[in-house]
This record gives C-alpha cells, structure tokens and sequence, in this order.
C-alpha cells in the first residue's frame, strides 16, 4: 500500500470506532486546542502521523521492500482529567489489536497515558492523555 492510503486507513479506523472528534493537528497547546462557540474546550482527539521508521526485516529489493512502523501520536484533549482518562481508555479499547489486510496487529508504542499536567491551579484549561501506537506496513 501506498503511505496515503495506510495514513488515510488509520483515520478512517479511528474516526469511525471514537464519539469523539478526531482532528490532526501539532501537538495541543494553548493556542492550538480547539475550542466551541463559548470558547470552552469540547473533547477531542488530536492525532499526528509520524514518518514511518524502518524496522524489522530489511529487502535486497531496496529500502521500498524494508518492514515499516507507522507510528501514530495521539492525545485525549478534555476539560477534566476524568474525562481524558475514559477517553484514553476507550482508544485503548478499540485501536490496540486492530488489523487491516494490509498489516499485523496496531500495537502499543512505549510511553504516554499520563497526564502531563496537574491540576493544582486555576490556569489549567485542557488536560491531554498522550497515547502512542505503531502499525506494521510495508510500502509499494
């Protein structure tokens, strides 16, 4: 498969199995975290699709041939830590383990599902529960 169509294929799996909005954007900060009408933060998920990086089995046919990860970023983005939290849980849920005919297993990538953030003070407008998967691909 093209890399277009496997990052389109990602979405579309995410996009259909979360309630929530699910919007590729940089990294949520201040000035990027999306917000309603009230300007109050509504959940979300902000997703990046990294550049795939070469793992596994290498090809003699050349580096087109090589076993890849697509990894995928993804944070909860919710106005409590509650709510971060069962969002992450249920991405969880529905990503880990997900195939397509292209590829193995969606799998967990080392770090995230913490909040990276306290809620000790008023200044705190949106907590993110990062989230980091790889999917094995090979490229045509």
């Amino acid at each position: 498969m093209n890399l277009e169509a496997i990052q389109a294929s990602i979405l579309a799996t995410l996009r259909t199995g979360l309630a929530q909005p699910v919007v590729e954007q940089a990294i949520v900060d201040i000035d990027n975290v999306k917000r309603n009408l009230a300007g109050d933060i509504d959940p979300y998920f902000a997703v990046q699709l990294a550049m795939p990086s070469q793992q596994g089995a290498t090809s003699f046919g050349g580096p087109r041939h090589d076993d890849y990860v697509q990894v995928v970023y993804i944070q909860a983005v919710a106005p409590t830590p509650e709510i971060a939290r069962k969002m992450s849980n249920k991405l969880w849920d529905i990503f880990l383990g997900t195939s397509a005919p292209w590829t193995g297993s969606v799998r967990q990538r080392s770090g995230g599902a913490f909040l990276p953030m306290v809620n000790s003070n008023n200044a705190t407008e949106a907590y993110v529960m990062p989230s980091s998967f790889g999917v094995s691909v090979q490229l045509e």
